[in-house]
């Protein structure tokens, strides 16, 4: 419990504007990418199982692809000129992957 309320108050400490999150998952922190995991994952699986009615199962492994996905972008630069928000950009690749999902199993 000790651990975990450390982590949220790291969280809490860190209002990081996107720009600095991007920076700060490009230069390998943890903590920001830990953050980033936690602050999203709950709406991410609400969005994609209300929204696209995917097994919660497979949303799971959806959202750990999701974040490989998005945290190797941001890597590559892919969200340096962002036009929108990192979870905005995030739940798209949810979506993409609900299509996909539909794609395969239709």
């Amino acid at each position: 419990m000790k651990k975990l309320f450390c982590l949220l108050s790291i969280i809490n400490d860190t209002n990081l504007k996107e720009d600095q999150i991007i920076e700060a998952v490009k230069n390998g922190s943890r903590e920001v990418i830990k953050n980033l995991y936690i602050e999203n994952r709950a709406g991410f699986i609400r969005f994609v199982v209300r929204k696209y009615a995917v097994p919660n199962d497979v949303v799971e492994d959806f959202y750990q692809d999701a974040i490989i996905v998005l945290i190797e972008n941001i890597r590559k630069g892919k969200l340096d000129e962002l036009k929108s928000s990192i979870s905005t950009y995030f739940f798209s690749i949810g979506k993409f992957m609900a299509f996909k999902y539909y794609k395969k199993t239709n």
